[in-house]
Parts: structure tokens; sequence; C-alpha cells
């Protein structure tokens, strides 16, 4: 834990060394002092010493009938035996227990002990565990720790995540006077389902946990006071007076309250693209409920969640803002406040924990091995595996991608490199004329409200701008092409901006046997939506001017044409192989799509790994095939892809300048993918 014996040792786990106190020691968290205890043993043959429940040598339920009679004529009578136990129990309770297991002295936290020994889940009372042993003592230590606002915990499914954090949101409000806890999940039915594995566990408990409640509101909240009538008739009744809630998932649910518990299930397991489910945004809002003022933190939060079908990237922001040993030196504060701990599926797989709790790590990682290697040749469903079976952090974040025609693994795995870096590989601005004079000459100039992330690799101290003509310019670099998904209407001018569309574009960097850093690369990203399409126009205007390419544009939307046509930029503009003179662009029919997808499908096989857009890749997990208008993102890089690997150089000698098309470099054959 975080409270240091001078005797005692430390334990790493995960990140943080936690602070255990010498054998038959522990910190009496009421008289604030250490204690002796007894170590409990069942046996003294060391290979029989395991974990035992605590119950008590006789009936306690019978005895304490007998008691409950004598008070009804004596309120201050109680039986000497049966409060020497109840203190006994509450002791071990708040300060924890020793006990042999395979003859080694084992510490456990109150709340473990209370947790194996009393609360009672759906299939019994929970087996003792040393990966728990391992997660109470770290969530003791975010407890007691003064400069942390608790903990964020990513595990394998199945694991008693949900059990644990149970105990942690009902503890506090059942012993403490006129505090509140409060549940959130995914949904606010989740978050109910949550509560009733609460209630369900608190139904077993012994009578000496359970304080005076209102049973009648007990479906929507654990309230510990009497019920509205009987406070009526005993108004000098002892009541705590303290509240176990739950509500939905909006970040604003429990804003201006004051926690002493807040637990958040299922942090990760979000709609990526929900503004509103943004973690950050909603931790941002709960996290003032628990402190004082700016430095005094007086309730502690819980944030569990196993990934699986979200990853998305608040949840790993709020885990990588987490990390203790990369905290502020100044303030000793993470950048979240909080603390996180990961536990790999190989240290708590159950079918290879022993009769100690130990999970033998050596035979249970072997085995989740094969089982990733017989599904190798299926990458979704090893993606999946690995997701509910992680062994990094890195791969408990991969994200679920039911529809997606790619391969996911790579996705994913590319997504967990970049997304754990400690700085992007992109740098944020915009492309401007230089001196604000149109077709002169571009700069990029960085800035954090920047439209444009421009990859890291593009070296903007070369000159660029590979343009040449007088008033009617033209593109002088064909190893760049520029994708975009265009759109035409004002938002002022839509009903329902919740489903307007992104404008898409993005750059790409042709093979180049002799530019290794930016052969088969993606310059830069464009995922914005400007009050006026002219805006965006010009920004992928000014895009293509800086780079010298050429432009797919999607031209189910004529606005763009003609905007690069008023511009006076319409050699720029890619047409197909064969069709009419004015034709420019691609239409998004299902043929072209599937060769977007084939396209896409090829490159991401060999060059996943040049992808540095944490947007783009996770728009291509998301990417439908059949519904692909929410997918900007893919769209207009798979134009850049499409017209990369298409693109041809018109073999006929130009003899005169002037005799040339405005395409005659650029013709497009969108026939044939069999080469892409």
């Amino acid at each position: 834990m975080f409270i240091k014996h001078e005797e005692g040792k430390t334990e790493l786990v995960y990140e943080v060394k936690v602070n255990i106190p010498p054998v038959g020691i522990v910190y009496d968290y009421v008289e604030k002092d250490w204690v002796k205890v007894p170590v409990f043993k069942n046996t003294n043959i060391s290979k029989d010493q395991k974990w035992f429940r605590h119950v008590p040598g006789f009936d306690y339920d019978d005895e304490r009938e007998i008691e409950k009679e004598k008070q009804k004529y004596d309120k201050l009578y109680f039986d000497p035996k049966l409060e020497g136990y109840r203190n006994e129990e509450w002791f071990k309770r708040l300060n924890g227990v020793w006990f042999m297991c395979n003859g080694q002295p084992t510490y456990i936290t109150g709340l473990h002990y209370m947790y194996i020994n009393w609360w009672k889940i759906d299939v019994g009372y929970p087996d003792y565990r040393d990966s728990d042993r391992r997660t109470w003592l770290y969530w003791q230590w975010c407890v007691e720790n003064p400069d942390s606002y608790g903990l964020i915990e990513c595990t394998r499914r199945r694991s008693g995540k949900t059990a644990r954090a149970a105990l942690a949101a009902f503890d506090p409000p059942s012993r403490m006077f006129n505090v509140q806890s409060g549940i959130q999940s995914k949904t606010r039915d989740d978050a109910k389902s949550f509560f009733t594995k609460v209630i369900g566990s608190f139904k077993h408990l012994p009578d000496f946990f359970v304080p005076t409640y209102d049973y009648k509101k007990i479906q929507s909240t654990l309230g510990f006071r009497h019920p509205g009538n009987a406070q009526k008739l005993n108004k000098k009744a002892r009541e705590l007076n303290s509240d176990l809630t739950f509500k939905s998932s909006d970040n604003l649910a429990y804003d201006s309250q004051k926690l002493i518990r807040y637990i958040r299930d299922e942090f990760a397991k979000i709609d990526v693209k929900d503004p509103k489910a943004n973690i950050v945004e909603g931790w941002s809002i709960v996290k003032p409920t628990m402190s004082l003022g700016s430095k005094s933190i007086i309730g502690k939060a819980l944030f569990t969640s196993t990934v699986e079908e979200g990853g998305s990237i608040p949840a790993q922001e709020l885990w990588m803002g987490s990390g203790w040993q990369e905290r502020d030196k100044d303030l000793n504060r993470t950048k979240s406040g909080l603390c996180r701990l990961f536990t790999p599926a190989y240290e708590n797989d159950e079918d290879f924990m022993d009769e100690y709790g130990v999970c033998d790590r050596f035979k249970a990682k072997p085995y989740q091995q094969q089982i990733r290697d017989s599904l190798s040749g299926n990458p979704r469903q090893l993606a999946s595996y690995i997701r509910k079976f992680p062994w990094t952090i890195e791969e408990a974040f991969y994200r679920d991608a039911d529809l997606c025609p790619f391969n996911v693994l790579k996705l994913n795995e590319q997504l967990s490199v970049i997304s754990f870096l400690g700085e992007p590989m992109y740098i944020q601005g915009d492309f401007v004329w230089e001196e604000d004079l149109q077709d002169t000459q571009v700069n990029f100039v960085e800035s954090e409200n920047g439209r444009f992330l421009l990859n890291k690799n593009v070296d903007l101290n070369e000159d660029w701008n590979h343009v040449e003509g007088g008033e009617k310019k033209r593109p002088l670099n064909r190893n760049v092409v520029i994708g975009v998904d265009p759109f035409d209407h004002k938002a002022v001018d839509i009903v329902d901006q919740k489903r307007m569309s992104m404008g898409g574009c993005y750059g790409f960097h042709k093979f180049d046997g002799l530019d290794s850093e930016l052969s088969e690369t993606f310059l830069f990203e464009y995922l914005a939506r400007p009050d006026d399409p002219d805006d965006f126009y010009e920004d992928c205007l000014k895009a293509a001017y800086f780079f010298g390419g050429k432009v797919l544009v999607e031209n189910n939307k004529s606005g763009f044409l003609n905007y690069f046509d008023r511009r006076g930029y319409s050699s720029w503009l890619i047409r197909p192989k064969g069709g009419r003179m004015t034709q420019r662009g691609i239409a998004a029919g299902v043929a072209s799509k599937e060769q977007l997808a084939g396209a896409f499908a090829s490159y991401i096989d060999k060059n996943t790994h040049k992808i540095v857009f944490p947007r783009l890749l996770n728009d291509l997990l998301d990417f439908d095939i059949q519904n692909s208008t929410k997918n900007d993102a893919t769209m207009s890089a798979g134009w850049a892809i499409v017209a990369a690997y298409r693109l041809k150089r018109n073999k006929r000698v130009i003899q005169n300048e002037k005799e040339q098309s405005a395409n005659d470099d650029y013709n497009f054959d969108f026939s044939d993918i069999s080469m892409i």
C-alpha cells in the first residue's frame, strides 16, 4: 500500500511499488497505528496451507436471534461472544489479514478479505487469486495516496473486475456518514445491471455489515437510511444517510455532486465516433466532485474495462495520461489524476490456476500462443481473440471491426503502435499562400487549430511547390497524387447537422526506390468541414499546389469541380481514360468502391506500418463498403491510393506544348485492378 512501515518490504505491481507491512503487522486505520495480528493457517503442513474462509465456530444466526430477543427488553444488552466476533470481522474488513499460503506468509488488504470472505457473487464466494491480491494492493495504494484520484484498470474478460468494483463502490457509503458512491457504464441499462450485482451481493452479507437501509427504493438507490414511514416513527434512530446510486452515461450525470467513490465500468467500450461519449471530457466533469478544491482529494475513482468492442482514442488518451512514473514531479500527480493497472491474460487464466490461487504463466502463455497460431490464417478472428485475451495494453486496445474488409490485425497493430508513442508522427497546421497572394507559393505553417496533419517525414526545408506555368499552372510532381471526398453544402443549410459528412483530403507519395521515407506514404491528412465549402476547396487546392500533385476527386458533387474551373486549375483534375474530355474525377459507384477497397487491401497488407494518422486507421477499421457515407477518411485516402497505382504516363511524344491536352500526362484507366 502507500503507508509505509520502516521494516516492511515493497512489491512491484505493474508500474508502482506498493508497501507490504512486516509479517504479522497491519495498519489500524481507526487508531492510526501499526498493530500485531495473528498469521492464520489452516494446517502446519506447508504444502497444504491455503486460503480458507473465516467462519465462526458456532451458529452465529441462531445465537444472534437469542441476542435480539433479549434486546427487545434491554436495548443496551449485547452478547459478549457475538460482539467480540463482530468487532474482529470489522477489524479484518478495515485493516486486512495475514495467512499462510504454501508455506509463505501472505498479506491481503481489508477489502480483499471482505471480497473473498463475505462478498458472495453469482457463483458463490470468490476464490483466492494471487492476481486479485495484487489488484487489491494497488487499489489500496491509490486510496491511501493523497495525490491519486484512483485507479484505471484494464484486463481480460471474466476476471472478476465487476465484482471487485461493486465492492469498492459499496464499501464507503455502507460505513461512513453522509457520503455518496456513483456508478456509470456504457448505457444507463448497463449501469443498472452493475448496480443490481451490488444489491445481489449486499443481500448475502451478515447483519453486522448491513446498516439500516431504505428497502423501498432499493431498485434505484441503495440509501442507508430508514424508509420514509419508519423515519417518522423513530426520528432518533441512527442512520448513515449515505447513498450508492447509478446514472446514465451522460457526462453531466454527476456534475456538481460530491462523490466518495466513482465507478466507471467499461470506460473504453464506447462509440468511437460519438463526441458525447468522450471519456476524457466526462472525467474532467466528474473529477471535481471528488476534491475540496484544486489540491485536497476526498474521493477515489475506479475505471474498469476489458476494451474488446471499443478501444477509443479518448480511452487511450486517459490511459496514457495515468502513468505514475510519468507524473508531473512538481504536482506529484499524473495528467489524468488516475493510476493505471494492466494484468496480462496469461497471469489470471482460470484454467491454469493452482490450488494456491497462483496462475502458472509458463503453461498459460504457451497454450494461449497455440490458440493464436491456430488462428493465424484468419486475421479477423485472431485480432478478436487477442483483444479478449491481451498480453499487453496495446493488444487490449485493439479495435473491433466486424464489417471491415481489410486486414484487421495489421490495422490494430499499427494503431496500437502510434497510439502509445510519446508524441505523434505528424505536425498540425495549415497550407497558406505566401503573403496571402494566391497562385504564388504555398507554405506550411504550424498551428494548434490547423486543419491539416502533415507527416513528419515531409522535409519542409526542401523546395516544394513543384509547379510551372504563368496564368495556367501545371503540376510537375508525378510522384504525388491527392485524393478528395468533397461536400457541397454549407453547414447552415443542413437540417440534421449530426449526419454531416466531413471533407476528406489525403496526399499520397507513389513508390520511389530512392526515397524510402516517403515512398508509398500518406503525406498529409485533412478531415474537416469549414462553414463555407469554398474554404475546403481552397484548402485542397493549396495542398495540391504545395506538393505539385494531381487530384482525383469523387465527382458525385459538382461544387469541387466548379471551384477548380473558376480558379483556373481544371487541368489538375484527373479524368478517366476513354471518357469525355469534360469528365473529371471518379463516381463513387459499386465498381469503383470495390476497386478502392481492393487497392487499399493490397496497400494495407504491405504498408500498414507507414500509416501515421490514427483517424485514418480507425476509419479503415470502421469501413463498411455497403454504407461508406460515414467513412470520409477511407474514401478520400482510397482515391489517392487508386490514383497512385493506376496513373500512367502518356507515351505520346509532345511536339508542341500547345497541342497537349490538359490531361494528356494523366490518362486514367479504372477498368483493371489486377495489377493493384
